[in-house]
């Protein structure tokens, strides 16, 4: 695989940017430190030529490890973090077949297309802590390379921890790569009623249910069957799970 990895790499990522194009970012920097002060999510910007991150955002990075800390490993923070050898061969095999996705797509379109992802790293105490990635193209070298990605990191869960999807916006077509056949398959985007929606929008909002069930009129044990139902459709455990995962599809 280390051949077709290498083929596929220099097919997809940029290998050379000018100098003077990393001036040219100042301001989408701005704008992405702006963002990242209001989400829940953890923000940095990957730079595949240089093979580093260009910006971590100042709350704690994924694992505790200190921000100065992230910025000085670059790309061997994941070597060096993920939790055995063989959560990195799965990393790799993630990686590989998000690029062979890519390398289908022209990549002019690739500002459309998000890969979502879990990955399980080591924390401070050497346990295992499952991170969710929200990667995405951000600009493309002159050649048409992925030069800076960016990515929002956040808790990661046991039960999505082998989902590995590319998202397709804006009507979020969903295609889930199949482990064993080593191929993607199309899902199609989430469907959630209007109550549904309305629960888990207020469930996110801090109601409790029996709050949400006056709000719509209906019984506790009607707004029990919608939260049943969107932990079943999002294939995650509880509720707090699917606000997580609804925000990562745009539901939210």
């Amino acid at each position: 695989m280390n051949n077709r990895f290498k083929i596929l790499q220099q097919k997809v990522l940029a290998s050379d940017v000018d100098d003077c194009r990393y001036h040219e970012i100042e301001p989408i920097l701005s704008a992405i430190k702006a963002a990242a002060n209001v989400s829940k999510s953890h923000y940095l910007i990957v730079d595949h030529v240089k093979r580093n991150f260009i910006f971590v955002d100042d709350k704690p990075f994924m694992t505790r490890i200190p921000k100065k800390t992230a910025l000085e490993l670059g790309f061997r923070f994941y070597s060096e973090n993920v939790f055995d050898a063989e959560e990195f061969e799965r990393l790799k095999e993630i990686n590989y077949a998000i690029m062979s996705f890519m390398s289908n797509i022209n990549s002019s379109e690739w500002k459309f297309y998000s890969a979502c992802y879990c990955i399980t790293f080591k924390n401070i105490s050497g346990q295992p802590q499952i991170i969710n990635h929200l990667h995405t193209p951000l600009l493309l070298s002159s050649s048409g390379k992925l030069w800076l990605s960016i990515c929002a990191a956040s808790q990661g869960y046991n039960r999505t921890k082998d989902v590995v999807e590319i998202l397709k916006y804006p009507n979020l077509n969903r295609y889930q790569y199949q482990w064993a056949n080593k191929d993607w398959k199309e899902m199609g985007p989430i469907q959630l009623t209007d109550f549904e929606l309305f629960m888990l929008q207020h469930s996110a909002a801090g109601y409790s249910l029996d709050e949400i069930a006056a709000i719509m009129c209906r019984s506790e044990s009607s707004i029990k069957h919608y939260r049943n139902c969107v932990v079943e459709k999002l294939g995650v455990s509880n509720t707090s799970e699917a606000i997580t995962l609804a925000r990562t599809y745009n539901l939210l």
